[in-house]
């Protein structure tokens, strides 16, 4: 009896010691990934479209959300979209054009988790010594622009609206940064730019250009897309990212000044930006789904894809980690799911 006794407190002894060295694993497991902030590597142009991202690393946003987040500038939305795909960075920062044409090439694999801003950046700028006056005057004109961007749709849309089409001008595909240079030296007559191209060509040229409106009245959406294993394995650190937006979104709206003011290291021109044609939201709103249904059917009228019908693109929207965030930032209708009141 004596022997079972002190089997059965061995046993008692062995499975609180087992206890104690498990629960002091974890919570050094715990403190470890409280103390060691998760790495991520995100992608933007270094435009408009990326200065809610910008605010968010100069002031602090992204560390104070435990994030080693290195930001990464590529050319356009395309350039960061290919490195993600290519596993070189973990979030893209482009606009719905760009997920819409990778969609109907066949790239099933990338999913937006949110937007976070939408507005009218894009102007079309044409040389006043080559004839043009009124837009109907393009015809047959060279208009240079970063092809497979949002630039050509709404190029296409400004044509149509001056009873044009794309066929009646001469498309030259160039990297927003030459956009200034070629228009100067005359390589084309003219070109479609956003902020800061669109400042440093104003500013540069004066008279001698004539600008119009380049989206038509239409949104242009500032999109966070990452490849599905992305979302499905490292869902905490989107959340992380998107709590950094959300604070940069209270930070500009407390600060109004630092649209003009903030991410010299970022942005080439700071002063003279506008800033207020561009809303800064993190959002999911059904307005983007509509825009990329408008611009599939755009691709699809002009054989820009082999693709015959619009997909469904609620297939690519995933929402989990924004309304993790905030449920009420998810305003679009996912499988049968009403949105967040």
């Amino acid at each position: 009896m004596q022997n079972q006794k002190k089997i059965t407190l061995a046993i008692i002894a062995v499975s609180l010691l087992v206890i104690l060295i498990a629960a002091y694993l974890w919570q050094s497991g715990v403190r470890s990934s409280r103390q060691h902030p998760e790495k991520i590597i995100i992608g933007s142009p270094p435009t408009e479209l990326g200065r809610l991202l910008f605010v968010a690393e100069q002031q602090g946003f992204l560390k104070k959300n435990r994030l080693d987040a290195n930001v990464e500038l590529s050319q356009t939305g395309k350039a960061c979209i290919d490195d993600a795909i290519a596993g070189k960075l973990e979030v893209a920062c482009c606009t719905e054009f760009v997920l819409v044409r990778e969609i109907l090439s066949g790239n099933k694999n990338l999913r937006c988790f949110a937007t976070y801003g939408c507005g009218e950046i894009t102007e079309l700028i044409a040389r006043r010594d080559r004839g043009i006056a009124k837009p109907e005057d393009l015809r047959g004109k060279k208009i240079g622009l970063p092809l497979l961007t949002l630039s050509e749709f709404f190029l296409g849309r400004f044509l149509t609206l001056a009873s044009l089409s794309i066929k009646d001008v001469e498309t030259v595909d160039l990297n927003p940064t030459d956009l200034e240079t070629a228009l100067a030296q005359g390589k084309v007559d003219a070109v479609i730019p956003w902020d800061p191209v669109t400042y440093e060509i104003k500013t540069k040229m004066g008279d001698k250009i004539i600008s119009w409106p380049g989206q038509c009245k239409q949104q242009r959406y500032a999109l966070l897309v990452a490849r599905e294993e992305i979302v499905k394995t490292r869902p905490t650190v989107l959340e992380k990212l998107l709590r950094a937006l959300f604070q940069a979104e209270a930070f500009l709206k407390e600060h109004p000044n630092a649209k003009t003011s903030a991410i010299p290291k970022r942005l080439r021109v700071v002063s003279g930006l506008k800033g207020n044609e561009f809303t800064y939201n993190v959002s999911l709103g059904q307005g983007l789904l509509l825009a990329m249904e408008d611009q599939a059917a755009w691709i699809i009228e002009n054989r820009l894809t082999t693709q015959t019908e619009i997909p469904n693109f609620m297939e690519y929207i995933s929402p989990e980690a924004l309304r993790k965030v905030d449920s009420k930032a998810v305003q679009v209708v996912i499988s049968g799911k009403e949105p967040s009141k």
